[in-house]
């Protein structure tokens, strides 16, 4: 039985680096953050 790809797949096959893990988290959290402060508004 095939396993369910992860999100950790690429990571541990050196295929992204855990700088662009970071720079991806970053972008997503400012946005989600953009996001909340224009819906409070």
């Amino acid at each position: 039985m095939a396993s369910t790809p992860t999100v950790s797949d690429p990571r541990k096959a050196a295929a992204i680096s855990e700088d662009e893990i970071n720079a991806v988290v970053d972008a997503v959290q400012a946005d989600v953050a953009t996001e909340a402060s224009s819906l409070m508004q």
